[in-house]
């Protein structure tokens, strides 16, 4: 049975690969409003919040988050596995110090460092 497994996981995370590629290609990208979550910003400019560190977006899309935290003095890094997005969080970084993005599947990490990360953010959810 765990083997039926995996080839449906295979084919769901294909599914929605191609459902985000599509989406970018046509505009309909409704959870890229261009603004970082209140969250994130309670995490980085809050009573409580963290001092600089490394940052890792998954599935950082147009790179908001990614700027914002590299604005913020983290060294950021976002991985997405849609081209059109990564394209789009280029441009809109505009080859800022501190941050960078790249084309990946966030379930195989093997090209980023194996330090530390301060802070993850997960579809703008964000886990410290």
């Amino acid at each position: 049975m765990v083997g039926a497994v995996r080839p449906v996981r295979v084919a769901a995370l294909m599914w929605w690969r191609h459902a985000y590629r599509w989406m970018y290609r046509t505009g309909r990208t409704p959870w890229d409003t261009g603004v970082t979550p209140p969250e994130v910003v309670e995490l980085i400019e809050g009573p409580a919040a963290l001092a600089p560190g490394r940052a890792l977006d998954l599935g950082c899309g147009t790179g908001t988050n990614v700027g914002y935290l590299a604005e913020h003095g983290w060294e950021a890094t976002g991985v997405d596995a849609v081209p059109a997005a990564i394209d789009r969080a280029t441009a809109k970084l505009g080859g800022a110090l501190d941050a960078r993005v790249v084309l990946g599947d966030v379930t195989e990490l093997e090209r980023l460092e194996a330090r530390p990360w301060s802070v993850l953010c997960v579809r703008c959810a964000s886990l410290r």
